[in-house]
């Protein structure tokens, strides 16, 4: 039982089958149709609180279903997975390079997470076999460098700029 919490507080995807899976993908499902269900709503609030008021969206009742959303998907895959580090601070980045607009988009975001984390958990898988690695080492490390890159480059714009006065 030891064993099974260090990997789950790593975030591993090691040993889940299909019968561990499936009550996190129907709150999954469910929670994925809430969304699309609120998404003309939340497009409204994109032009401003005014806006969206004027347009008929109950902006408190929005807000919270939004923010349960959120939480119960990020519940439901940290119960089943352990806590994944660094996809959710990567994939909306890449999302948003990828989408090429200021916001972040979902579907984007969305696609950049699943690729990151298939990709880590191939490498966390193959990088030291016969034994498997949890992904969360891997993603750590992975997140970890963009961190890095993250702080040279404000660095180097830093360094670029005259200092005030």
């Amino acid at each position: 039982m030891a064993i099974a919490a260090t990997g789950w507080s790593s975030g591993s995807l090691n040993g889940l089958d299909w019968d561990e899976i499936a009550v996190p993908i129907a709150v999954i499902a469910a929670l994925a149709l809430l969304l699309a269900a609120l998404s003309p709503a939340m497009r409204q609030t994109a032009l401003g609180d005014e806006q969206a008021i004027a347009s008929g969206v109950r902006l408190n009742p929005l807000r919270l279903l939004l923010v349960l959303a959120g939480v119960g998907c990020t519940a439901t895959v940290t119960a089943a997975a352990g806590p994944i580090m660094f996809i959710a601070l990567a994939a909306p980045q890449i999302g948003r390079l990828l989408a090429g607009t200021a916001g972040v988009a979902l579907a984007p975001a969305a696609l950049a997470g699943a690729v990151l984390l298939s990709a880590a958990d191939v490498v966390a898988q193959v990088l030291l076999a016969p034994v498997a690695l949890p992904v969360g080492v891997v993603t750590t490390v992975i997140g970890g460098c963009y961190l890095i890159a993250l702080l040279a480059r404000k660095a180097r714009r830093a360094a670029g700029r005259p200092a005030a006065a």
